[in-house]
Formats: C-alpha cells, structure tokens, sequence
C-alpha cells in the first residue's frame, strides 16, 4: 500500500463524513431557503436581502489562533462596519476543547461607506402642475449615490408619495433619422 493512500478500514470513515456533510449542508440550504420568505416580509422587500447571506455567512466563520503559546488577541476581519458585534472565545488543548466563554463586550466597527450627508442648496421652481426640484449633492459617504428621494409637503404634511429619482439623467434615444 502506498504511503498516500486510505486503508480500506479507513475508507468507510471518509465517505461516512463526506455523506454527513453533504446532508448538513443540504438540510441547512434548505432550512435557509424555506426561511427567506417570510425574512424577506419582515424586512419590507428584497432590498436587504444580500444583508441576509451576509449575516448569514459571518455567523458561519471562525478564527483560530494557533501558536506555542497561543496568543490571547487576534484581529477578526470581514466585519460589517455600523453593525454591533460580540464575541466569544473557547480554548482548545490536547484533550479537546473547553467551553464558550461569556459574550465580550459590544463593538461597532468603523469604516467603511456611511449614509450620505443631506443635500444643500434645495430649491424649487413652479411648473404647469409640477415643480422643478434642484439641489446640490450631498457627500456621498463613501460610496456612490444611487438615487435621491423627493417628497412634496403641503402645509408640513406629505401630499403625495416620494418621487425616486436616479443621480445621473436618463439620456432618451432618438432613432437617427434615416438618409434617402
């Protein structure tokens, strides 16, 4: 027998833990899906859905520190900045690993884009049952804007729905008009 390969005895053992984790993984895709629905509802629409997997997939991470001795710090990166977190420590030695440790205290980390500043510079200009709304863009945050929302007040009271616009003009195409 080869130095690389699996003694039969041994052989069962793998393909018993490849099966278990192929079901663990089945039972847990099916267990997310079925929940998304209703996650979806209570979160008022598909906008935060990628929050969901993200959530989601920081919750299935870990980080092991090794060492000889180990250390008793290490940096956990790949956090959502503007989310609070805990966090819990177990140690492991050679005769296995010991319990969870209490919740530490919560942190939210920095950086990363934040919500834009508000617009400045808001004026309005009568039209034929309309008005032209213009403003300065605000600091982005960090990131790009995507869309502005305007909403029209009557006497400080919402007087209709918010209008949702986009940062840049939609450009309308023409057809060229064709040479005879």
């Amino acid at each position: 027998m080869s130095a690389g390969a699996i003694r039969p005895s041994r052989r069962s053992l793998v393909v018993l833990c490849i099966m278990l984790s192929l079901f663990m993984s089945a039972i847990e895709v099916t267990i997310v899906a079925t929940a998304m629905p209703q996650i979806v509802r209570e979160l008022g629409g598909f906008a935060l859905y990628a929050w969901v997997f993200s959530a989601f997939l920081l919750t299935q991470t870990a980080t092991t520190v090794t060492g000889n001795p180990p250390a008793t710090s290490t940096t956990v990166s790949g956090l959502k900045p503007l989310f609070s977190y805990t966090f819990k420590v177990k140690a492991t030695n050679a005769a296995g690993t010991g319990p969870e440790s209490a919740a530490s205290n919560a942190v939210t980390p920095s950086g990363g884009a934040t919500v834009p500043a508000e617009p400045t510079a808001v004026t309005a200009a009568p039209r034929n049952a309309s008005a032209l709304v213009s403003w300065t863009a605000p600091s982005n945050g960090g990131s790009a804007i995507t869309g502005y929302k305007v909403t029209p007040y009557l006497n400080g009271t919402t007087a209709q729905t918010t209008t949702t616009t986009d940062p840049l003009p939609r450009l309308r195409l023409r057809p060229h008009p064709r040479r005879t």
